[in-house]
């Protein structure tokens, strides 16, 4: 019996063994089920026919209108500043003394060669009147009256000599009292109280007349042939902008005021002037610019948003939905840019008109699709940044307007 017993407890483990693992075959067994892709969503829009500006920049610099260097014309010791770095000065402001001690001493000591020279021309004189009745009547010779009148002559030349020392003196002394020759903003000082300067020694400081203020930027030969020379763009009177390295544009136009005569042999390039008006005093010399002129129209051309263009090693394409959504991928060429639309041209005839629909969003997974050639897209329309800006910007004042 107990071997009967054991037989069958044994059988009925097997049988439950055999079950779970039946069961495990089946599951294993049971094929997978397939995950269907959905459709990637893109934002899609029309080309737009537009008029674009063709624009040119250019680096430029500011600088005054008339940068005047201070230089003393005597040499000597700087006795005082007279004016606050970096403040605006007019003409005649009196910006540094030097030491008069020397200089005063000059004019005294010229002064009394005047008055010697005088006093010899005055004894001078009077002998030659005195010799000349007396040569008439032959108490004296010829030859002293002669003399006599030689000694006058000389004596007024030296009177000349003397009063031109005089003036040099005094000229010199009021050198010593240094002047801005012109209104406009003083620099930064580059000598101290006690400092020995000379002519041809260092610049004292510099004073710049910034209003109007002067850009400087040079025009390359091919630049100058593509414009034909004053004919487009760069032109004597011509508007120019200026923007900052922010990416800001300064409000005030600047005019081209002066165009070289020739061209720069080390460089290549003609110097163009333009001046701005700065009253505000925020431009500088020394500053750096883009300078931008409009040198024509691009007239009825297609435009697309600039990042539905995609470039990839120097080739520019954009993608289109045919009927089905299925996305295909288009050769184009990039043009000019104006408020975040780009211009494009389709290299082959017509694959690109205003009935096209380009992706804008979502640019990497439709060229990806493409790729595969049966996948279709979802679509929603594009709304660019500034559009969606403005309608959330509307939908707060409304909401603001039916809170009160």
């Amino acid at each position: 019996m107990a071997s009967l017993f054991s037989c069958e407890i044994f059988s009925s483990k097997a049988r439950v063994c055999a079950f779970v693992v039946g069961a495990l075959l089946l599951v294993g067994c049971k094929p997978a089920s397939k995950e269907v892709a959905q459709p990637a969503v893109v934002s899609v829009t029309h080309p737009v026919l537009a008029d674009v500006p063709i624009w040119r920049e250019w680096i430029g610099t500011l600088t005054g209108m008339v940068n005047a260097s201070i230089l003393p014309q005597i040499s000597g010791y700087v006795q005082s500043q007279n004016y606050d770095n970096g403040a605006f000065v007019k003409k005649g402001d009196v910006l540094f003394r030097i030491d008069q001690t020397l200089f005063l001493d000059e004019v005294d000591g010229a002064a009394a060669k005047l008055a010697e020279a005088k006093a010899q021309w005055q004894q001078a004189e009077y002998n030659k009147n005195l010799y000349k009745p007396l040569s008439a009547d032959n108490v004296v010779s010829k030859q002293q009256y002669e003399n006599a009148v030689l000694s006058a002559q000389a004596s007024q030349a030296n009177i000349l000599a003397a009063q031109a020392n005089l003036s040099l003196a005094q000229r010199n002394l009021n050198y010593t009292v240094v002047m801005s020759p012109i209104d406009g903003i003083a620099g930064i000082a580059s000598v101290q109280v006690g400092d020995l300067v000379s002519p041809s020694g260092k610049v004292l400081s510099e004073v710049s007349s910034v209003n109007p203020i002067r850009i400087d930027f040079a025009v390359t030969q091919k630049q100058w042939l593509e414009q034909e020379g004053t004919k487009n763009g760069i032109r004597q009177g011509a508007q120019v902008d200026l923007i900052f390295s922010n990416g800001s544009i300064y409000p005030h136009p600047a005019k081209v005021i002066a165009i070289d005569r020739a061209f720069d042999l080390s460089t290549g390039t003609i110097m163009i002037q333009a001046q701005v008006d700065n009253a505000e005093l925020l431009l500088r010399p020394g500053m750096f610019v883009r300078v931008r002129a409009l040198m024509s129209m691009d007239k009825n051309v297609l435009t697309v948003p600039q990042k539905a263009i995609y470039s990839t090693q120097g080739r520019f394409f954009v993608v289109i939905l045919n009927a089905n959504n299925k996305p295909e991928m288009v050769p184009v060429e990039a043009g000019a840019m104006e408020k975040g639309s780009q211009v494009i041209r389709a290299i082959i005839p017509n694959s690109v008109t205003v009935d096209s629909r380009v992706v804008v969003d979502g640019i990497q997974q439709a060229m990806m699709d493409s790729a595969r050639g049966d996948a279709t897209l979802t679509t929603i329309p594009y709304h660019s940044e500034k559009a969606e800006s403005s309608k959330s910007s509307k939908s707060s004042e409304s909401s603001e307007s039916s809170g009160k």
